[in-house]
This record gives C-alpha cells, structure tokens and sequence, in this order.
C-alpha cells in the first residue's frame, strides 16, 4: 500500500485555494479495501503540515477540519472505502484549505500517512510556499438578486516577481440584516503580463454566473488581455497608446466581453470585443469602432441592459464644461454601431476627486445615471445629480439635482454613487464619501463620519446589496473585506 501526495503549484497566496491530489495504490497481490481520500467524513488519511502557519507541526483528518471530531478512531465506527484491485490506483482531490489555515508567509510542507488492515504508509513531503497577499487593483462583478443564489465575486490583481496574476474571491452576504459578509474562498484565475495595473470583470444580464462564465482581464499599458475562468489561452489586443479603462466590462448571455475604453490624448471612445471562445479555434478581439468625445473624462461607468432591451451597451461620462458639467451618454446598443452621443448640463457643478458614478439601464430601456457633485469649488458642499435619457434617442436627457446631501468636514479623498442589485421595485441610490484615513461619510450617516475596521480601496468598490451597502476594504485577517456603511 503506497500513498502520494502532489501539487500542481508551489506557490499559494494565504487564505487562496489549495488543492492536493492524494493517490492510494495497491501494491500487493490482492484485492484492497481503503478509505477513501474524497470522502470529508473519513478519519483516515491524515495529513501533516509543518511551517510558520503550523509551528511544531499540525496533523489533521478531513472528518476532524470539517466536522469538529478530531478523534483518531473511534470503535464500531466504518469509515467510506474504495476497493483497490493489485496494481490499481486511485487519486482524489483534497481542499488543503478547508483543512487547515495556511495564513502566514514562508515554506511550508504537506505529507500524508494512511494506517489500515495493520498496514502503514507515508508519503514523501512535499514543499509549497505561502506568500501574502498584495493585491493591487479590485474589480467587483455583481448582478441583479445576486445575494439570493451566487457568491459576490470580486476579481483582484496580483503583483509579484516579473508578471502578476488574477485572483478570484467570493463573498457571501451571511445576514443582510446585519451586515455579515464572509470571504467563502480565493481562487487563482490566470497569470497577468508583466506591468499589469488594472483589472476588470463583467457585469452580466443573464440569469447567473454559470454559463457563460464570467471572465477577467487586466491592462499593462498599451495592452489588454482577457482569460477564461477557470483560465484557458488568454486573450490580447494591443492598442495604440494606454487607453482608459471604462470599467466595469460587460457581458450578455452569449458570453462576449465588451470594454470601453477612451484614448484620453485624442479624446475618442471606443469599444473592445472579446468573442466568446469557441472549440477548436476562436476570433481575435477587435476594435468595433471609435468616436470623438467632447473633453476628457473626470468620471465613467459602464453597464449592460436586459436582454429583452437588445443588451444595450451604455457608458456615461462625466467631463467639464464651461458651464459646470455634462453628463454624456454613448449607447452603443448591441455593440456593432458607432453610438450618436447625448449629453445633459448639470450648470454650475463641480466634480469631485477620484469619484465612481452610478450607471443603470431600466427595464423598459431608459438610462439612469447619478453622480455626487459639489456645489463649490472648494467641494464641501455635496449634492446628487440624477441624470435619465429615454430609450427614444431624439428625446433630450433630463437631470435633477438633489438638495445638499451633506457638508464635508474636511477634504474628499474619494466618493462613489451605486444603485442596489436587489430584485423588484426601484433600486435605492446610495453614496459614500472616503475622508482622511478610513473615515466614511454616507447616504447612511450623512453628517457623522463612520470609521470601518480596514483600509478603505480606492477608487472605491461600493456594493448595494437588499438592505445594506459595503465598501471594500482591505484587512490584514481576511485579505479583504466588505464592510457595512452606516
């Protein structure tokens, strides 16, 4: 009887997916019967990690991490077998991370042993390292009624070494009364080309996460690149000049993922294909057209609309005008045609640092935006404008401006505005406003700032769920956190 242990990576970010393949052969001359490696609720094998996470060493059995009962044995107890005839073999994957808490950086090693029938066998350890994280951009991908069936999923971009790779995290929202959110797992993507310093995800408008799955990408200058999940050949397109990424992506149930991107020096808007891959060859991604934009953008966001609307591609901008500010709509509907731009003046408005706005397509077509402006240009005093274009394309955009929703006590660091992903009825609006260190002025608590636990990213990832609103933070426990705004 020989067991054996085997990785298909060395290296593992702390609180990441580790998976280990566990191979049990028969090497004698009859017929086995053995416990079962796959099987969560079996005692045997066990599995010994040594390393800064396991100081001394730590040996552990999948039914004693998953189910509370750490006992070696216990009598009368038959655990879930597999018969093995002479020579036969047969491998498993284990979740070395359900198991045990690899959370601190350094060498570690993973070695397993199986006692049985009055045999016994080790396997050779085997080294992998854990490193900490150092996550550099955030992309959040959510849909409608999100909470109700699917993890959040929250894309992250590595940097280390010569390259940097795409992480996976999902989130689940535990209690939307309270605002418990927990990280459920962290998963590796895909490589990123060196220089990478931008992720983005899809936003979908279909009915999940499942099929087609959701995909990422990165920029590294000039350069995009798109990956498959769970990761397959990667997907590039090289542009002129390093473009603005219009984030995030956008996704219909075909499976291609369109970006918008802006080349600020020639002040043009364009939009990316990234086809959906296909067996046994795929199509190179494209440019589908280009359009002039009346200034540099101070503010983007993309969105999709529903499928029975045509998934209508939308951007809206946020650019300066001599009057104060436009909000500009480019509608690309499914993708193919150069959009005819519409804008509407917000007069007499200031825009603020580093702020994300909020960009939704309704039902019946119309395109919602809103936007946190300042009505001075010292931006303290902060309003909402709320900006709507109906599907007729000749109707002018209407816009509104909300009475003053709060006075800053000091400077804006960042801001963002975010429409709920919540099923039924109209979505709330909320807003968030980051002032000095991790201090949050919002929709919640307008005039009292509320200080959250890690270290606020910027621009900042806001999530409208049911009930409550999170901003992403990162926290030096759990990697990184949603954390409620109150």
């Amino acid at each position: 009887m020989r067991i054996q242990v085997t990785l298909a990576q060395q290296r593992f970010l702390a609180r990441a997916s580790m998976l280990a393949t566990v191979t049990i052969e028969n090497d004698g001359r009859e017929p086995l019967d053995v416990p079962d490696p796959g099987d969560n609720t079996n005692r045997q094998p066990t599995y010994t990690v040594e390393g800064p996470s396991c100081p001394g060493g730590h040996t552990f059995h999948a039914r004693g991490a998953v189910h509370g009962d750490p006992r070696a044995s216990v009598e009368g107890e038959h655990p879930a077998t597999i018969r093995l005839a002479p020579s036969e073999a047969h491998a498993a994957e284990v979740s070395v991370d359900q198991l045990v808490k690899l959370s601190k950086p350094g060498r570690h090693t993973l070695s397993a042993a199986l006692e049985w029938g009055g045999k016994v066998a080790r396997s050779q350890p085997v080294e992998f390292l854990v490193e900490d994280a150092a996550f550099t951009s955030f992309q959040l991908v959510t849909a409608a009624g999100l909470q109700e069936e699917y993890p959040i999923r929250l894309f992250c971009l590595q940097k280390g070494g010569a390259a940097g790779e795409v992480y996976v995290a999902l989130l689940n929202e535990r209690d939307p009364e309270t605002g418990l959110v927990t990280l459920a797992g962290l998963s590796r993507l895909a490589p990123a080309d060196a220089g990478a310093e931008t992720v983005f995800g899809p936003w979908m408008n279909c009915a999940g996460f499942g099929a087609p799955s959701p995909r990422a990408g990165w920029q590294a200058g000039n350069l995009l690149g798109v990956a498959d999940f769970p990761g397959t050949e990667v997907q590039r397109i090289a542009l002129p000049t390093p473009p603005l990424l219009v984030r995030p992506a956008v996704t219909p149930a075909t499976g291609e993922m369109d970006v918008f991107v802006v080349n600020a020096s020639a002040r043009s808007l364009a939009l990316l294909r990234f086809p959906m891959p296909q067996d046994g060859g795929q199509d190179a991604p494209r440019s589908l057209w280009a359009v002039p934009l009346p200034s540099a953008p101070l503010a983007a966001r993309a969105a999709i609309g529903p499928a029975g609307r045509g998934n209508a591609r939308v951007a809206v901008f946020l650019v300066k005008a001599p009057e104060g500010l436009q909000a500009v709509l480019a509608d690309a509907g499914a993708g193919t045609t150069a959009p005819r731009l519409r804008t509407v003046a917000i007069e007499g408005k200031h825009a603020l640092p580093a702020s994300e706005i909020a960009v939704r397509v309704a039902d019946d077509g119309s395109v919602h935006a809103a936007a946190l402006v300042a009505e001075d240009a010292q931006a303290t005093r902060l309003c909402i404008a709320d900006a709507t274009w109906s599907p007729d394309a000749a109707a002018p955009g209407q816009v509104s401006v909300a009475a003053a929703a709060t006075t800053l006590p000091g400077p804006s660091r960042a801001s963002a505005v975010g429409y709920s992903v919540a099923p039924g009825g109209p979505p709330r609006r909320d807003w968030a406003v980051l002032l000095g260190g991790s201090r949050i002025l919002s929709s919640a608590s307008p005039h009292e700032p509320h200080t959250l636990q890690g270290t606020v990213v910027v621009p900042i990832e806001m999530l409208a769920m049911s009930r409550l609103t999170y901003v992403l933070t990162r926290h030096p426990e759990d990697v990184v956190r949603l954390e409620r705004v109150h």
